[in-house]
């Protein structure tokens, strides 16, 4: 089976959390660059609110912002109460044999 870029991605994200398994904070840490660019667009729009007569939009967006991490919070906590039975089943020889393929 060719695998594609992000399937190759996942199982080897799955092989480094079965040497060590997921948290919360590791899990926040792959996504910061995503956070720290959402959070630079909210304070352009409070910044430029004023300048272009934007309203509400600022609060809506720091909204969705806020939003955006409640759901990923909620995404990595079950991901991390998942890891073990998902460990415990995949089979890691398998696992092994598609990423040694070109």
């Amino acid at each position: 089976m060719q695998l594609t870029r992000e399937q190759r991605k996942n199982l080897e994200l799955y092989r480094t959390y079965r040497q060590a398994p997921p948290t919360f904070w590791r899990l926040v840490r792959g996504n910061l660059w995503r956070y720290a660019l959402m959070a630079a667009l909210v304070a352009l729009l409070f910044w430029l609110a004023p300048i272009a007569g934007l309203g509400a939009v600022p609060p809506i967006a720091l909204g969705v912002l806020l939003g955006v991490l409640g759901r990923d919070t909620g995404i990595f906590l079950r991901f991390i109460r998942v890891w073990p039975a998902l460990a415990a089943v995949l089979d890691w020889e398998r696992v092994e044999g598609h990423l040694t393929q070109p």
